[in-house]
């Protein structure tokens, strides 16, 4: 969606993280269909914060993922099961925590001056979307498909490998997870990516010498 804080504009896509101020008038238009999670938080606990400072959040750092994944966690209610009364206020001040050093994170402008781990943090927020790829993630970056391959190429990677690779990790994670028990091998599959089960099954197995229901049985 493009949300409109007075005269900026901030275009979100899908695993993107904003901080807003509802004080002040905040146009969002949707841009196709779409789902987001808002958590809302007492404003004093950000007073003084220069206006400037709200808008799209960058999580190119430890903080950033952690809040991407405590974000994502409370959105798909996967910490529910977990609520007790002695947890009182400890994820709001989790979510400040981690919110005070992302405020420090210097907010990526889709310029061509990308580094490596800016794009590998951008990926891991997309890494649930069956339209990742190489040239989407170009296009959202405002640089050439070259000028993508080669930042891998420095470091002896490359793209394809790398989101491949993590798509396993997490698919991997998923089938450790007990929480995660009740959900199939084929839907742990198709959320991180991959169309076909038999692909995938082929492919993890390359990787970590298992069938992803051995590697389910052993892990549980």
């Amino acid at each position: 969606m493009a949300i409109e804080l007075g005269e900026r504009v901030v275009d979100l896509r899908a695993g993107d993280l904003a901080l807003l101020d509802f004080s002040e008038g905040v146009k969002m238009t949707p841009q196709g269909l779409f789902s987001h999670v808002s958590i809302p938080l007492p404003r004093e606990l950000f007073k003084g914060l220069e206006r400037a400072r709200f808008g799209k959040l960058s999580t190119t750092g430890v903080c950033g993922q952690l809040l991407g994944t405590l974000v994502r966690q409370v959105a798909g209610g996967e910490l529910a099961q977990w609520s007790c009364p002695q947890d009182g206020d400890g994820v709001q001040r989790a979510l400040v925590a981690l919110l005070e050093s992302v405020l420090e994170y210097r907010v990526c402008d889709h310029s061509p001056g990308w580094q490596l781990h800016e794009v590998q943090s951008l990926i891991q927020q997309r890494l649930d979307s069956p339209r990742l790829s190489p040239a989407s993630l170009s296009e959202e970056l405002g640089i050439s498909n070259r000028q993508l391959y080669r930042l891998f190429e420095a470091s002896g990677d490359s793209v394809c490998r790398y989101i491949l690779r993590e798509r396993l990790l997490k698919a991997a994670q998923d089938l450790r997870d007990p929480v995660c028990a009740h959900r199939s091998i084929t839907e742990i599959a198709s959320y991180w990516g991959f169309a076909d089960s038999a692909h995938f099954s082929k492919t993890f197995k390359k990787q970590t010498g298992l069938t992803p229901s051995l590697y389910r049985s052993r892990g549980h």
